[in-house]
């Protein structure tokens, strides 16, 4: 299969869910909940399938990822994201939920117009700074030396004359 053709993964499993929003910190995730209806009115989720991969195939693989979740197959879940509609689409960008759209809020038109809005919200997100460089090091012994400003815990300067005197007065006494 080609890099040009989009591929919807299915997720059967709740923490492949989890791995699929955490491990794409630079792409856009798409995650199609959906469950037959019979409701004519409501787009059904095959039909949902058809309008992201068409809309996927506009954009880089780097940018858009999509899977699909049947809520049978993962109904804890369904608490989890709040699913009370038989197809819901879920947008992930940076590991947060930043869209949802379900019912008869779904059309091709709508998705089209959410994807674009991230994909350009992405392409101006502010870069994360750089790290500073770490200290360079060196092979020197002595290179921690003490601020000669800030007193020693206890212990005040003294010259070696005074330390003499307090010696021999601790000897006279003994």
């Amino acid at each position: 299969m080609s890099d040009n053709i989009p591929k919807i993964v299915s997720l059967e499993r709740a923490y492949k869910v989890d791995e699929a929003i955490n491990t794409r910190k630079d792409h856009i995730v798409i995650i199609r909940f959906g469950q037959e209806t019979e409701d004519k009115e409501l787009p059904q989720p095959e039909k949902v399938d058809q309008w992201l991969k068409a809309e996927a195939s506009h954009h880089s693989r780097d940018d858009v990822r999509i899977f699909k979740v049947e809520m049978k197959d993962v109904p804890e879940l369904k608490a989890r994201y709040r699913l009370s509609e038989p197809c819901t689409l879920l947008f992930f960008r940076n590991n947060v939920q930043v869209d949802r759209r379900h019912g008869k809020s779904l059309t091709p038109e709508e998705i089209k117009k959410i994807i674009d809005r991230l994909l350009v919200e992405k392409k101006n997100a502010p870069k994360p700074p750089a790290r500073p460089a770490p200290p360079a090091r060196t092979n020197d012994k002595n290179t921690h030396k003490p601020n000669k400003s800030i007193p020693q815990r206890g212990v005040a300067p003294v010259s070696s004359d005074t330390l003499r005197a307090r010696l021999n007065k601790l000897w006279k006494r003994s």
